[in-house]
C-alpha cells in the first residue's frame, strides 16, 4: 500500500487576485473568469504525486481559500492552525495588491513563525497590462522570508501545477521525507511552466512592424476584479445547521378520578336524660302512727304477774 502524506497549505492574499480562480483550475482544470466573492474560508482536496516514473511520493494537500476582503480577516487566525505552508498571491496587474503583504503574512504565521511561504504572481497571461515588474515583486522575499516567487496564468495553466508542486516538495523537505527528482524538462519548457519567459512587459522598437499583436484571440479587456460584479454567495462558512425549533413539553393531562367525598359518619343523636325528679315522698299525716309505735304494738304485752314473779325469783337466788 502506497503511503500518502496529508499537509494542509493555505493560499491568502487581498481580494481579487486569483485565489479562488487558481484553485479551480488545479482542482477542475478549469478556468472559471467570473467567480464569486469568497466569504470566510473554502476547502478543497488535491491529490498530488511528486517525483517520476521510477519514484514517487503521493501527497493530498488540504487547500484552503482565504478570503480577501479586510471585513472577513477577523475569523481567519482560527483557521490557520495545523497549516504547514502557504501561497501569497498578488496580482501582477495591479501594483495596489503588493500593500498590506506584511499583514497577510503574520496571519499565515500565527501558528507557527517559520512557515514556508511561496510568493505567486497571478495573470501572466494580460502581458499588456502587467505592471509590477520581476525585480520590484522579489525585493519582498528576503524581508518576509520567502523561500521563492512564481509567476502563472490560472487562464491557461502556466506554472499551476509547478506552483503546488514547488510548495509542496518544501513541507516534505522540512518534515524530513526524501522527494525524488522530477523528470527532466528542456530548458525552453521550464521556463515557460515557471512562468520566467522574459515577455512580460513588451519594449517598442523603432520598426513599427515588430511591435507585438496578438492575432490568435481578440485583445482581452481587463474586467475589473477587485469588486466582483456577481452577489457575492456565501460559500465558505461551514453549514449552519438549523436550530430545531424545540416545541413546547406535552405534559400528560392528568385523569381527574371523581372526587370522594367522605361520607360524614352520623352520630346518634344525642337525646338528653330525662333528669329524675326524686319521688315525692308524701309527709306522714298526723294521724299516722310512728313506726316506733307501730313496732311496740306489734310486741305482746307482758303479763304483769310473770313480771313480778321473775323478779322474785331473781331475788332469792
Amino acid at each position: 500500500m502506497t503511503k500518502k502524506y496529508v499537509y494542509k497549505i493555505l493560499v491568502a492574499g487581498q481580494g481579487g487576485v486569483g485565489k479562488t480562480t487558481l484553485l479551480t483550475r488545479i482542482v477542475t482544470g478549469k478556468f472559471v473568469q467570473n467567480t464569486a466573492m469568497t466569504i470566510g474560508v473554502e476547502f478543497h482536496l488535491l491529490n498530488l504525486a511528486l517525483g517520476n516514473e521510477n519514484e514517487k511520493v503521493n501527497t493530498v494537500i488540504q487547500l484552503w481559500d482565504f478570503g480577501g476582503q479586510e471585513r472577513f480577516r477577523f475569523m481567519l487566525d482560527s483557521y490557520v492552525a495545523g497549516a504547514r505552508g502557504a501561497l501569497l498571491l498578488y496580482d501582477m496587474t495591479r501594483l495596489r495588491t503588493l500593500d498590506g503583504l506584511d499583514e497577510w503574512v503574520n496571519i499565515v504565521r500565527t501558528h507557527d513563525k517559520n512557515l514556508p511561504i511561496l510568493f505567486v504572481g497571478t495573470k501572466l497571461d494580460r502581458v499588456e497590462d502587467i505592471t509590477v515588474s520581476d525585480d520590484y515583486a522579489k525585493e519582498f522575499l528576503e524581508p518576509l522570508n520567502m523561500f521563492d516567487h512564481m509567476k502563472i496564468s490560472s487562464k491557461d495553466g502556466t506554472g499551476v501545477e509547478q506552483a503546488f508542486k514547488k510548495i509542496t516538495r518544501k513541507v516534505l523537505e522540512i518534515n524530513g521525507v526524501y522527494v525524488p527528482p522530477e523528470a527532466e524538462v528542456e530548458p525552453q519548457d521550464l521556463e515557460k511552466m515557471l512562468g520566467n519567459e522574459p515577455s512580460t512587459i513588451p519594449t517598442p522598437v523603432s520598426e513599427p512592424s515588430t511591435i507585438p499583436t496578438p492575432v490568435s484571440e481578440p485583445p482581452t479587456i481587463p474586467t475589473p476584479v477587485s469588486e466582483p460584479s456577481t452577489i457575492p454567495t456565501p460559500v465558505s462558512e461551514p453549514p449552519t445547521i438549523p436550530t430545531p425549533v424545540s416545541e413546547p413539553p406535552t405534559f400528560p393531562t392528568p385523569v381527574s378520578e371523581p372526587l370522594t367525598i367522605p361520607t360524614p359518619v352520623s352520630e346518634p343523636p344525642t337525646i338528653p336524660a330525662p333528669i329524675s325528679e326524686p319521688p315525692i315522698i308524701p309527709a306522714p299525716d298526723s294521724e299516722t302512727t310512728p313506726v316506733e309505735e307501730t313496732e311496740e304494738k306489734k310486741k305482746p304485752k307482758k303479763d304483769p304477774e310473770e313480771d313480778l314473779y321473775s323478779y322474785f325469783t331473781k331475788s332469792s337466788s
